[in-house]
């Protein structure tokens, strides 16, 4: 199930919060199953070792997001826009 407090600082911005929270917590496990992050903007975020398992990325902006094809397993695809 996905961590509510991981979510909250993914959606407060990628740069600022999300990377350095990163940074600052390199141990702990991070959950973002089965959420809907459809439109969100992703871009140079650090998700590496994500669950992302089931989420749904519909037009969500991956450009240089740090992440695996195994991590995706099973989430729904970003589409393209055109």
């Amino acid at each position: 199930m996905a961590s509510q407090q991981q979510l909250d600082l993914l959606k407060q911005g990628v740069t600022e919060i999300w990377n350095r929270w990163r940074e600052d917590h390199p141990a702990t496990a991070l959950e973002l199953s089965g959420v809907d992050l459809t439109g969100a903007n992703l871009s140079a975020a650090n998700l590496r070792d994500t669950n992302m398992h089931r989420a749904n990325l519909n037009w969500t902006n991956l450009n240089e997001a740090i992440i695996t094809a195994e991590q995706l397993k099973e989430a729904r695809p970003p589409q393209n826009s055109q």
